[in-house]
């Protein structure tokens, strides 16, 4: 898939050097300090996608009964298949965290937020060498999801910079923090937890700028133009919400079952065997948990579930009144 997109975002410059947003320069010198290199991981470290990538004990990634019956050689290739895909989804949203956060460093008000957008480019720019080295290990990258594709899009063309930090800060990089947390949890490589460990310090520091920049900013939006936020956060929910439902979303897991020898329409029989005996399909619950853990409590925090588009919310299943312990237990445990 070919994403063109030539984007001219608003161009602010500030004159004030001094220090304006004391919270902002307090992430900006915290990711100052903790700058890393590529180099500081153990890429001498032999990684064997088909020998137990994920434990089974707490693996995520494939977890259908379906998947139980195959041989283990089967099984461990498969895992090691979807690591790859799962990590090259990300690699693209990376490769768009990039640029977008390109798009701040011109479009914020704010020299401290400028600045904080730099180092941020910086981290993006560190994620895709160590995501690429690593999916190669693994497989070939795959192409993106149609939806991530259409996500990405939607966020680097948004009119607003709020709408912007809202697209990328709290959901892209939300959901990634809650599926890297899952993933660390689940591998049992080395190489693989130890850059995850990096990467996500780094990303909390993203999407904690997004919740503490995004809270004061938005209050002084003019009321259409906040507006225009709360529909744009609505909207990528529900992108995100129907994951799965595009065949373009779905190309590359197709192509992993061929490759392990099974064939899609079998798998899927399976699939509507076990949804016509338990009454239950879940297509894409990992997408759901990040949604309700991390997502709507980030909305929540900077307050974009407001009583206009509440109503949104619940009409697709996602609690507007949502527990925030699970973010703020994530983001304590890496801002620390």
């Amino acid at each position: 898939m070919d994403i063109q997109l030539a984007i001219a975002p608003s161009l602010a410059w500030d004159w004030r050097y001094g220090v304006n947003d004391e919270k902002a320069e307090a992430l900006y010198k915290k990711a100052v300090s903790e700058q890393w290199q590529a180099e500081q991981l153990n890429w001498e470290y032999l990684v064997d996608p088909a020998r137990n990538l994920l434990d089974p004990a707490r693996e995520t990634l494939v977890d259908a009964a379906f998947f139980r019956l195959l041989k283990k050689s089967q099984r461990e290739h498969f895992e090691a298949l979807c690591v790859a895909e799962t990590l090259s989804q990300t690699l693209h949203g990376e490769q768009g965290a990039l640029l977008v956060s390109c798009q701040l460093a011109q479009s914020l008000p704010g020299m401290d937020a400028k600045l904080f957008a730099a180092t941020q480019a910086m981290d993006e720019a560190r994620h895709i060498e160590v995501f690429s080295r690593y999916i190669y290990r693994l497989h070939d990258v795959y192409e993106p999801a149609t939806t991530l594709g259409r996500v990405l899009g939607k966020v680097m063309s948004a009119r607003h910079w709020q709408a912007k930090l809202v697209g990328m800060q709290i959901m892209v990089e939300g959901l990634a923090l809650a599926n890297f947390s899952k993933l660390r949890a689940a591998t049992n490589c080395e190489l693989l937890r130890n850059l995850l460990r990096f990467v996500m310090r780094d990303e909390a520091r993203h999407v904690a700028f997004g919740n503490q920049y995004l809270k004061s900013s938005l209050a002084q939006m003019h009321a259409d133009e906040r507006a225009e936020v709360e529909d744009f956060a609505v909207e990528l929910v529900r992108e995100y919400r129907m994951w799965g439902r595009n065949p373009g979303d779905l190309s590359n897991f197709f192509a992993n079952l061929i490759a392990i020898g099974v064939d899609p329409p079998d798998y899927l029989a399976q699939l509507k065997a076990g949804f016509a005996a338990s009454g239950s399909l879940a297509l894409a619950p990992k997408m759901m948990q990040g949604l309700e853990a991390v997502i709507m409590p980030g909305l929540r925090r900077v307050g974009l579930i407001t009583d206009r588009v509440r109503d949104c919310y619940l009409g697709d299943e996602l609690d507007a009144a949502v527990d925030m312990r699970t973010l703020e237990d994530l983001e304590k445990s890496l801002l620390a």
